[in-house]
Formats: structure tokens, C-alpha cells, sequence
């Protein structure tokens, strides 16, 4: 499986990081404003992660990656840019204690639904060049990736709800 998703995967980590340093360089270059962190109920940030999984993977498949791709680099953007912003106005320490303990959880199933999301792109890719490919791989493999991302986001969820808790004060 690994060597059959291993471009996709590499597709989705360079369309976030790419994100993720114009979004730290804008937010680190412009004025701090409106930063007003809330709490948030584990099950409310579950239910929002996994939206935001389904749009990647729907997404994905309806345009063959491209706006899953675009999505995920907005992502990426919006996380760099808060990114700055604090590391500017606050420090490092409320990235660590806010970010950090529950980022690589949700990232890593963010990037597992863009895979998800890509398939359609490969798909079309071999189709194009002519390639044989097993639909039942891509089933299996999909069931895999997605159960994966559930069970990422639920812990991803339950970190950020109970352990990554920051206050901002001015």
C-alpha cells in the first residue's frame, strides 16, 4: 500500500507545508489582531475535524485532488499564520502548550483523507497511461485510510479538548 499512496502522501505534505510558511511569514510580518482563543468541547472539535476530513476526501474525488490539494494548503496557511501571530505577540510558549500536543495527530489524518481525496487523481493518471490497477486495492486501501483518520481525529479531539489549552492575554 505504502509504495502505491507514497506520491500522494508526498503531494499532501507539500500542499500544507507550502500553506504553512506563507502562513507563517504573512502572520509573522503583520500586525497581531483579533486573536480571541476559545474553549471548545472535545466532541464539537471532533465533529469539526472529521468535516473538514470529508470535504478533503468528497472534495478530492469530485476534482481529481485539486481543491482537497488547494483546501489543504489554506489549512496549512491558517495554522501558519496563527503560528505567527503568536510566536510574535506571545511567544513561543502558547504554540507548545496549545499547538504541539495535538498538531502531528491531526495533521497526519488530515493528510491521510487528502490521500483519500487523491485516489481519483491516480485513478485517472493510470487510466491516462494505460496502467492495470485492482479497484479492490483502492477499496481496501481507502477503508484503511479512513479508518485510520477516524480514529486520529477522535484523539486529535480529545487532546486538544482536555490538554492543549492556551489563554491569550494582552
Amino acid at each position: 500500500m505504502w509504495i502505491r499512496l507514497k506520491p500522494l502522501f508526498y503531494i499532501s505534505v507539500s500542499m500544507f507545508a507550502a500553506g504553512l510558511i506563507v502562513g507563517i511569514a504573512y502572520g509573522w510580518n503583520s500586525p497581531v489582531q483579533g486573536l480571541s482563543p476559545s474553549k471548545a468541547d472535545s466532541l464539537d472539535i471532533i465533529f469539526n475535524n472529521l468535516a473538514v476530513g470529508g470535504i478533503l476526501i468528497v472534495s478530492g474525488w469530485i476534482t481529481a485532488g485539486v481543491i482537497s490539494s488547494l483546501f489543504l494548503a489554506f489549512n496549512g496557511f491558517t495554522v501558519g499564520v496563527v503560528v505567527g501571530h503568536v510566536a510574535v505577540g506571545y511567544g513561543l510558549t502558547p504554540i507548545y502548550r496549545g499547538l504541539l500536543p495535538h498538531f502531528f495527530v491531526e495533521l497526519l489524518a488530515l493528510l491521510l483523507c487528502a490521500v483519500l481525496g487523491l485516489f481519483s487523481a491516480q485513478i485517472l493518471w493510470r487510466l491516462a497511461k494505460r496502467q492495470s490497477f485492482a479497484v479492490s486495492e483502492y477499496i481496501r486501501d481507502g477503508l484503511l485510510l479512513a479508518a485510520s483518520a477516524l480514529l486520529l481525529f477522535t484523539f486529535a479531539g480529545l487532546i486538544e479538548g482536555h490538554i492543549s489549552e492556551v489563554v491569550l492575554n494582552q
